[in-house]
């Protein structure tokens, strides 16, 4: 933003010093032709031949630059209607990557996720191309990577949709991302490469934070509670005791 302005300013002023310089041309150059008009021996039928060549000069120029308005006009819509896109995106819930012009080496974006062991992370994105030829795309990945221990591989089930596509210019594409993390996994952040086939050189990482799962919760059974005096006499009442007989 701070730059934005910068570049707005530096325009502002340019302009100025351009109409203070044009305008210093153009009085000396008036005021040159009408020492020459003063000056010079034509007639009625030279002044309307050179006004006529004047008028045709101006219409010309006119048209020109209307032409080049127009033309700046039409870019400065394209440019709108991208920068409206990439605000759009930057404030949906998926990630946004530019296009692919990343450093040779290194991710052109990173993705986070969180799941735990024995579960499935779910992860979105978006991908833009900046060739106005169709690309057609292809998603894999590589194994995952312990960050702390690179030695440490995990091979986890991943399923990109859709993982087949056809890249156009100006559209970008939202692709959904499933990783079945193993159980028993490892805690800790696991790295892997996704590159896309169409883009040579090109590739993003997915950082995987997996954590232990949580333990289950034990259910706890009250024990029955003890009946009293009271309720024993109450239901013992009535009950005959068997093998004696009643006195008479």
């Amino acid at each position: 933003m701070k730059d934005q302005q910068t570049t707005l300013t530096q325009d502002i002023e340019q302009l100025i010093k351009k109409a203070s310089e044009a305008n210093t041309v153009i009085i000396s150059e008036t005021a040159k032709f009408l020492q020459q008009l003063g000056s010079s021996k034509l007639n009625g039928e030279g002044l309307a031949s050179m006004q006529k060549q004047l008028f045709s000069d101006a219409v010309n120029l006119f048209v020109k630059l209307n032409i080049q308005h127009t033309a700046n006009l039409i870019d400065m819509g394209v440019a709108i209607s991208k920068q409206l896109n990439r605000n759009m995106e930057s404030r949906s819930g998926a990630a946004t990557p530019p296009a692919p012009t990343a450093e040779p080496g290194k991710p052109a974006f990173e993705l986070n996720a969180n799941c735990e062991a024995g579960k499935t992370a779910a992860v979105e994105f978006l991908l833009n191309s900046d060739k106005q030829e169709p690309v057609v795309c292809q998603l894999k990945q590589s194994a995952f990577d312990l960050e702390s221990d690179p030695a440490v591989q995990v091979e986890c089930e991943v399923g990109f949709a859709p993982q087949s596509f056809e890249l156009l210019f100006g559209k970008p594409q939202r692709v959904e991302m499933k990783v079945a993390v193993p159980a028993g996994t490892e805690p800790g952040q696991y790295r892997s490469h996704i590159h896309v086939d169409g883009f040579e050189h090109t590739f993003f990482d997915l950082l995987l934070t997996v954590s232990a799962p949580l333990p289950k919760t034990a259910v706890t059974r009250k024990a029955a509670k003890p009946k009293s005096t009271a309720a024993k006499k109450a239901s013992g009442a009535g009950k005959k005791t068997p093998g004696k007989k009643p006195t008479p």
